[in-house]
């Protein structure tokens, strides 16, 4: 076997990818676990397996970015969500808000809307890439029909959780149903069950309004009345939190499994594919897979760990319940970009109360770029231009960044990026699974760690400020990597 002889755009391959590309087609399991750390060339191997096992398959991934990246190195046909085009029936709204949306009809929907084009033109190829809300959208509404995929491959997949509660989260905004004229006021919403029966109570109502209404306002109402046919539907009330506010209330899932065939359908093959996947055992109990519906392949990491050097400090056990300690680990930063003024580096605040901590009391305000999460893009972008010193400082850099080399060669954890425990769906969620809290800090430290060294010839030091880490690492060892744990150094 050689790359091009499984249609691959290169001379040779990389170490350990001919072997996995083997193990995963010769599978017969329902679902392949490839755990591949960054630099091993994950998605190389997943087309070559396409390519080999030659069924119709779609590649799943988490943003814009990582779909073009397939596009261009593999020529795929990239198939994106309706927001990304413009209505042709309602400019210059986005075909996110069409009619088509709810069910309605549109004369362009079979030729003219740019959204359906390339939609059809995707659909009609043996392989094509899309992000998981995309294929689940398609799937909840059985668009694909004979189209439908006999292989899945999903990237990123250590999101998978967090994807299906985002996407399976159902909310009443109080607004549109008063104005479509459900009933709001004395009704008990506390709970799912309460749910349940407002939605009952005020389904036909709702009915009638949006079969009565034209124009624009009709999205509103029927996105509503889809939700409430949701919740109606749904049989395990128990598997729901409710998030109440000022101007909805939210229902969110805790158990994935029950859409988890949105996803990975029964009797699909489904490669699940991620540098963080972390647990063999976690992650097949956590999708409800017997034993023998999987399988598990683990490479290691390839950059040599004196490249990439992880020290833990032992000085501030951050919490925000302690706010002196924010003050405490925030000079304790700033002692190290003294060191560290001809380099350029990312800061990992764990949550924006502390972001704005160091903002205000830092020494070093020239050199850091803070942002919102309206402004993280435009920051990023400034930070990949400026000169040392700079250092971008938040709590969102764990995942989809990609700097290399002199970009990034200095991160500072200052905070253990813990679930927020006063979120009544993390607490529901720790209460039904009480590692559930240690599997995902472990998951988002070892993805920032990754943010730093992106080849094999690049160096970057990772500082884990928060004295937290080290009992963590104690209790939760399993979910974090071999090759992690072999970067530390023991000052």
């Amino acid at each position: 076997m050689n790359p091009a002889s499984v249609g691959l755009p290169f001379d040779r391959f990389r170490p350990g990818q001919e072997s996995a590309i083997k193990a995963i087609v010769q599978s017969n399991k329902r679902v392949f676990f490839y755990q591949a750390p960054v630099g091993s060339g994950k998605s190389a191997v997943a087309l070559a397996v396409a390519n080999i096992l030659g069924r119709p398959g779609v590649v799943l991934t988490t943003d814009l970015q990582l779909q073009a990246q397939y596009a261009r190195d593999y020529g795929l046909p990239n198939m994106e969500g309706r927001r990304n085009f413009p209505c042709i029936l309602s400019p210059p709204r986005k075909a996110d808000t069409g009619i088509c949306t709810i069910g309605l009809p549109c004369v362009h929907k079979h030729g003219g809307c740019p959204y359906y084009d390339q939609r059809k033109d995707a659909l009609g190829q043996p392989i094509y890439v899309t992000s998981y809300a995309m294929q689940i959208a398609l799937g909840r509404v059985d668009e694909l029909g004979s189209l439908k995929r006999e292989l899945i491959i999903a990237d990123e997949a250590h999101r998978l959780e967090n994807i299906l509660v985002d996407q399976f989260t159902i909310e009443f905004r109080f607004d549109t149903a008063r104005s479509a004229g459900a009933e709001i006021g004395r009704e008990d919403m506390s709970s799912s069950v309460a749910l349940k029966a407002w939605c009952l109570g005020n389904r036909d109502r709702v009915a009638a309004v949006v079969k009565a209404t034209y124009g624009l306002a009709v999205i509103e109402y029927g996105t509503l009345l889809q939700s409430m046919e949701g919740l109606i539907a749904a049989h395990n009330l128990e598997n729901w939190v409710v998030l109440s506010g000022p101007h909805s209330v939210m229902l969110k899932p805790l158990d994935i499994a029950p859409f988890l065939k949105h996803v990975i359908p029964a009797g699909v093959f489904s490669v699940l594919m991620s540098g963080t996947l972390l647990n063999a055992q976690y992650q097949a109990s956590l999708l409800r897979l017997k034993d023998d519906e999987w399988e598990w392949r683990e490479d290691p990491m390839r950059f040599p760990h004196g490249r990439r050097p992880i020290h833990l400090l032992s000085a501030v056990r951050v919490a925000a319940k302690r706010p002196e300690s924010y003050d405490e680990v925030v000079r304790l930063a700033d002692r190290h970009l003294e060191r560290h003024q001809d380099e350029k580096g990312l800061i990992h605040t764990g949550n924006y109360a502390l972001a704005n901590r160091m903002r205000k009391i830092s020494k070093h305000q020239a050199g850091l770029i803070f942002y919102t999460t309206q402004t993280r893009r435009e920051a990023i972008h400034r930070f990949s231009l400026a000169r040392p010193p700079a250092y971008l400082v938040g709590p969102s850099l764990t995942e989809g960044l990609d700097l290399p080399y002199e970009h990034v060669t200095q991160q500072l954890m200052l905070k253990l990026p813990m679930p927020n425990l006063l979120d009544p769906w993390i607490a529901a969620r720790m209460r039904r699974d009480p590692k559930w809290v240690g599997f995902q800090t472990a998951s988002t430290v070892v993805q920032a760690y990754g943010r730093g060294v992106r080849a094999e010839d690049d160096w970057a030091e990772f500082w884990v400020l928060d004295a937290n880490i080290k009992w963590h690492m104690q209790k939760y060892k399993e979910y974090y990597p071999s090759w992690f744990r072999q970067a530390i150094v023991w000052d």
